[in-house]
């Protein structure tokens, strides 16, 4: 590729301050400012872009991709606001995206515990997935 027009027909929106770099074939975009939490990008080479022997692309080429958002708690069990809620219930938190890497259970005392309990509970949590944690109060009660 030209580097000179390649680096030109390249764009994204919103803008991020960044700096484009064109080696042989490969367009490298390297922001120098945090691309913005759940925010959709799109990138787009237009046809002014040029191979080294001044061929054009046919046409523009553009994708769009969406940032991670912040981690966030996406549903629990027992239900914000139950009442009347068995003591010995099992609480199940289900985040939004991945929190913990995948990992067998005997891996499973180096992983963060997410839960704070304002009162004395006695009991003990697990992940159950990258994304799903359950607390009980014994973990024969825990079904998988």
């Amino acid at each position: 590729m030209d580097p000179a027009s390649t680096s030109s027909a390249f764009s994204i929106e919103p803008q991020v301050p960044g700096e484009v770099k064109v080696r042989g074939n490969q367009l490298t975009f390297t922001p120098t400012e945090r691309l913005a939490r759940s925010t959709e990008y799109r990138v787009t080479l237009r046809a002014d872009a040029a191979s080294a022997s001044g061929l054009k692309l046919q046409g523009d080429l553009s994708f769009k991709f969406i940032t991670a958002g912040f981690l966030e708690v996406a549903s629990t069990q027992p239900v914000h606001g139950a009442t009347d809620v068995s003591a010995d219930s099992t609480l199940t938190i289900a985040f939004n995206r991945l929190v913990v890497p995948l990992t067998g259970f005997a891996a499973q005392a180096a992983l963060p515990q997410p839960l704070v309990i304002t009162h004395t509970v006695e009991g003990k949590g697990q992940w159950v997935s990258t994304s799903l944690y359950r607390f009980s109060q014994s973990l024969s009660l825990i079904t998988i």
